[in-house]
């Protein structure tokens, strides 16, 4: 596989580049889409957008509460001819940390690539933009997902849907082993269920159903493994729905869970609840309703599948007090149960949501 990919990134590279083709953009940050139709060929003029997202975290089973940061995002855009960049900062943390930086051109009528760094295709609910997503946080199968520096091929599979594959750096940068990644995804009824936004926003009316099916490799030294995810995601009129399910190898160099895990635990059966996701299938489930033009409930209920019947259910309110996302206020309630005391949370958290 690692051969077939990079010949076909060498191939597409010294294809001439074409024009930009809004039809050929794909789910990465799918806002980039809106550059292609509102930028002139030829302009060096850039685009500034970002967003913040606040909240206060009140965690009543530990006695915790703060206020904090989801995001605090900066997002660059133009064109150079017909090569799109974009270049994305966080600030969360106080300090600039660098999100996305990569340019994106169409090597022929139908495929695109995109150099540079970017969010591994993996997961739709990973693609989606932090702040066009459905509750303060995101899913703990989308949390486990990353950007990484490489290059990416995007296409159409005619009618029926897309492909992405991607060759990025692994996670030991001092080998040559990469990270391989792979994803189509099809419309099987409608106009299909992956939108820009999580939940019912933006569905088109009747009925919609999409399905994604994605594979990743990891090759470094010590810490190979691979994954499978299986999403659908549709509506029912007003009522939205997602599914996402990823089966881990059962190698022990695969990663821990960056939703449930503890540094340091020692001896077992406590080494088990490190939270180390070889050999697993998280799954979670997602229910959304409009219950009117600015206003959004939604239920998701996440299984861990780990060794203490970890499990995670949260209830959210959304008021988009400025449609679509340009000033949201949410208010989300989480649950979660486990067998091992230091997984079990009761999290209440009321944020707002502010997009330029």
């Amino acid at each position: 596989m690692k051969m077939k990919l990079i010949g076909l990134a060498v191939v597409t590279l010294l294809t001439p580049l074409a024009s930009a083709n809004e039809a050929s953009w794909l789910e990465l940050d799918q806002d980039i889409s809106t550059l292609a139709a509102t930028s002139s060929v030829g302009s060096s003029g850039a685009s500034i957008s970002g967003f913040i997202q606040s909240s206060y975290k009140s965690d009543s089973e530990n006695d915790k509460g703060e206020w904090d940061f989801s995001g605090v995002r900066i997002n660059v855009k133009s064109n150079v001819e017909d090569i799109a960049l974009k270049i994305s900062f966080d600030l969360k943390s106080g300090s600039l940390s660098l999100k996305d930086a990569f340019a994106r051109w169409d090597a022929t009528e139908s495929m695109s690539v995109t150099w540079g760094k970017f969010k591994r295709p993996f997961l739709h609910s990973f693609l989606t933009s932090a702040n066009k997503r459905l509750f303060v946080g995101s899913t703990a199968n989308a949390a486990n997902d990353a950007r990484a520096h490489g290059v990416m091929l995007n296409g159409d599979l005619s009618d029926m849907g897309t492909w992405q594959v991607a060759a990025t750096n692994g996670e030991d940068p001092a080998t040559d082993d990469m990270h391989y990644t792979a994803r189509v995804a099809f419309d099987l009824v409608g106009e299909g269920g992956f939108n820009a936004f999580e939940g019912a926003r933006g569905d088109a009316a009747g009925t919609n159903l999409s399905l994604g099916v994605s594979y990743a490799e990891e090759n470094a030294p010590d810490l190979e493994h691979h994954k499978v995810g299986i999403e659908l995601a549709g509506n029912v009129d007003a009522i939205s729905f997602h599914l996402d399910m990823v089966m881990y190898s059962d190698d022990s160099s695969a990663p821990l869970d960056k939703t449930f895990s503890v540094e340091e635990v020692t001896g077992p059966p406590l080494e088990a609840a490190k939270g180390g996701l070889a050999d697993t299938s998280p799954l979670g489930l997602t229910l959304a309703y409009m219950l009117a033009d600015d206003m959004e409930i939604a239920v998701r209920h996440e299984d861990f599948d780990d060794d203490f019947d970890t499990t995670r259910l949260t209830v959210g309110f959304n008021y988009y007090a400025i449609a679509p996302n340009s000033v949201v206020w949410q208010l989300n309630y989480s649950d979660s149960s486990s067998d091992f005391e230091e997984f079990e949370t009761e999290l209440i958290q009321i944020g707002l949501l502010a997009s330029f």
